[in-house]
């Protein structure tokens, strides 16, 4: 099995996780905070991000999700979190 993959955000390290889309119903990925507010399970670990593995952009799905838990991690709510991490992706 592949060793997950891991994404340094200053201090903070993800696991990035690939998982069927299955078990992550219609997102495309899924992280420990939005998760635990959005009431989804499974729940990510803290430093796990879950991507589909048919994701269109992984790499814009993974800046997504790391934006989104960093912001909810220091108290923001899940919507304006979501929002940032929609511009995340437009990132290059």
């Amino acid at each position: 099995m592949a060793r997950p993959k891991t994404v340094r955000f200053g201090d903070s390290v993800y696991r990035v996780r690939t998982v069927s889309p299955s078990v992550l119903k219609d997102y495309d990925g899924l992280n420990f905070y939005s998760a635990r507010q959005l009431g989804f399970r499974p729940v990510p670990a803290k430093d796990e991000v879950l991507i589909a593995s048919d994701s269109p952009n992984p790499e814009a799905t993974v800046r997504h999700e790391v934006v989104e838990a960093e912001l909810m991690k220091r108290g923001a709510n899940y919507w304006s979190a979501h929002k940032a991490g929609l511009e995340a992706e437009k990132r290059p």
